[in-house]
C-alpha cells in the first residue's frame, strides 16, 4: 500500500499469480509469487518471512533480510526486468535455494545480491534476455554452493549475465559454468570430488 494514511503495518501474505500488481512498497510475511508483473517499490521481507518465486517478471526491488528464507522453484522461468523501467532486484541476506527446472532470466541493469547463503538443487540457466548494457549481475557476499545437479549454466549469449564473487563459491556436484564473466575482490571458488567450477567467458 501507498496511502500513508494507512500508517506502518505487517500484510500477513500476498499471492501473485498472474496480472500485473503496482505496489508502492510493503512488508510481507509471505509473498508467493507463481506468474504475472510485479511493478515499481520496494518488497520487504519481515523477519522469518519467506519469499518463494517460482514465475513471473520482477520490475521492482525485494529485500530479504537475515533469518528470511528465499526460495526459487519450479519449472517456469523467472525474471529480472531491465532497467528500463524500475528493473529487478533481489538483495538476500537470507537462506536462499533455488530447485526445479525453471531458469533464471535477467535483463540489462537487473542485479541480484547474494549477502547471505544461497544453495543450487537443479540444472537450470542464468539467462540474459535483452544484451545491452549495463551487464546483468548476480554478486555473491556470502555463500553460493551447487550441491546438486549436473550443470548449471550462466550462458553466454547476449553477453550473458556477469558473476561477481566477493564471498565463497562451492561447486560440489557436477559444473558451475560461468560463461558471463564477471569480478570479484577476494572471493574463492572450492570444488569438490569429480565437479568443476568453469570460468571461462
Amino acid at each position: 500500500p501507498d496511502n500513508t494514511a494507512l500508517g506502518s503495518f505487517t500484510i500477513h501474505g500476498v499471492n501473485l499469480a498472474g496480472a500485473t500488481l503496482n505496489n508502492g512498497g510493503m512488508l510481507l510475511d509471505t509473498f508467493n509469487f507463481s506468474a504475472g508483473t510485479l511493478n515499481g517499490g520496494v518488497i520487504t521481507i519481515n523477519i522469518n518471512g519467506t519469499f518463494n518465486w517460482s514465475g513471473g517478471l520482477l520490475n521492482a526491488r525485494c529485500i530479504v533480510p537475515p533469518s528470511a528464507f528465499l526460495n526459487l522453484t519450479g519449472d517456469a522461468d523467472k525474471t529480472l526486468a531491465d532497467t528500463s523501467g524500475p528493473g529487478g532486484q533481489i538483495f538476500s541476506a537470507g537462506a536462499g535455494t533455488w530447485t526445479g527446472a525453471g531458469n533464471l532470466i535477467a535483463g540489462y541493469g537487473s542485479a541480484f545480491t547474494n549477502n547471505g547463503t544461497f544453495t543450487v538443487l537443479n540444472d537450470a540457466m542464468v539467462l540474459n534476455n535483452t544484451g545491452g548494457t549495463p551487464q546483468p549481475v548476480l554478486v555473491n557476499n556470502g555463500e553460493f554452493t551447487k550441491v546438486a545437479g549436473t550443470n548449471t549454466t550462466f550462458s553466454p549469449a547476449n553477453g550473458g549475465v556477469a558473476f561477481n564473487n566477493n564471498g565463497t563459491v562451492g561447486s560440489l556436484s557436477g559444473v558451475l559454468s560461468l560463461g558471463g564473466g564477471g569480478a570479484g575482490n577476494n572471493g574463492s571458488f572450492t570444488n569438490g570430488p569429480g565437479s568443476e567450477t568453469d570460468l571461462a567467458a
